[in-house]
């Protein structure tokens, strides 16, 4: 199995444990990302019903999905959300932060399932970030 299949393996397997555990990541993602980013609760002000939150977590999703599988446009989006977020305020470390909070929710969600090879393809992941 190639690296790229190995690592997307890993991240689906990860996302599995979240769907079946916890459901929705989202609202746990960002009480995390609020706690540790607190300057950011503020850029959501307007999202009284959580949709902006919820488009984010689906993109963001989707683009864990091509970066674990090495999808040459993946870079690409990455930058431009990058781009679009500096226009905001949110720098770069923060994109670390918001996938290093879905790593840790999904170790914890998977429990005793979790294995280096899951470790592993997050770190990949997050060397891409």
């Amino acid at each position: 199995m190639s690296e790229a299949l190995n690592t997307a393996h890993w991240i689906d397997d990860t996302l599995e444990h979240v769907a079946e555990r916890i459901g929705d990541p989202g609202p746990l993602v960002y009480e995390r990302l609020f706690v540790r980013a607190p300057e950011l609760e503020a850029l959501f002000v307007l999202d009284t019903d959580g949709g902006v939150r919820g488009e984010m977590m689906f993109r963001a999703l989707d683009l864990l999905r091509d970066l674990a599988s090495d999808e040459a446009f993946a870079d690409d989006l990455l930058a431009i959300e990058v781009r679009n977020h500096l226009g905001y305020g949110v720098p770069l470390e923060r994109f670390a932060l918001f996938y290093a909070i879905l790593a840790e929710i999904g170790a914890e969600a998977a429990g005793d399932a979790w294995q280096p090879e899951h470790e592993a393809a997050w770190r990949r992941v997050m060397d891409r970030v």
